[in-house]
C-alpha cells in the first residue's frame, strides 16, 4: 500500500496531458485588452493605508525612557492608592457553640469555641479554638 501523497511520475504525465489543452488556449483579443486595462489601473490608483498600518520608528534611548517614566508613573500611582486608601478592618465571627454534650458516666465530654479573625477578600487569619471540660475532675 502506498501511504505517500507525493504523485508517481505516470500520475504527473497523465495531468500534464489532460491539462495540455488548457497551456494552448489563448485569450480573446477583447478579454486580454480587458486584463490590460484592469491591471493598469490597479497601478495608477495611489495606494493609502489606514493609521494603524504605518509604523514609526523610535530611537532605542528614546523607547527606554519613556517606558522608565511610565513604570515610574504606575509605580506611583500604586504607592499612592495603597497609601491612600485604609487598609480592611478585621472581621471578628464566633462560631456558634454546638448542642451540650452529656456526658458518659463520670469522665467529661470536651466542649470548644472557636474565635476567627476574617478579612474581606484574603479570608480567615487566624482561628482560635478553646476546649471546656463539662465535668472537671
Amino acid at each position: 500500500m502506498n501511504d505517500s501523497t507525493e504523485p508517481t511520475p505516470s500520475e504527473e504525465d497523465r495531468l500534464g496531458e489532460l491539462l495540455s489543452p488548457l497551456r494552448r488556449a489563448e485569450p480573446t483579443a477583447p478579454m486580454r485588452r480587458a486584463n490590460r486595462r484592469a491591471a493598469r489601473a490597479a497601478l495608477v490608483r495611489p495606494t493609502t493605508s489606514s493609521w494603524w498600518q504605518h509604523s514609526v520608528s523610535v530611537p532605542a534611548p528614546v523607547a527606554a525612557l519613556a517606558a522608565g517614566v511610565l513604570l515610574a508613573v504606575g509605580w506611583g500611582l500604586g504607592a499612592w492608592r495603597s497609601i491612600s486608601s485604609d487598609p480592611p478592618a478585621p472581621v471578628v465571627v464566633e462560631a456558634p457553640a454546638p448542642a451540650p454534650v452529656t456526658p458518659i458516666a463520670d469522665t467529661g465530654a470536651p466542649a470548644y469555641t472557636t474565635k476567627a479573625s476574617y478579612f474581606p477578600g484574603v479570608g480567615f487569619v487566624s482561628r482560635q479554638t478553646t476546649y471546656h471540660l463539662e465535668n472537671p475532675l
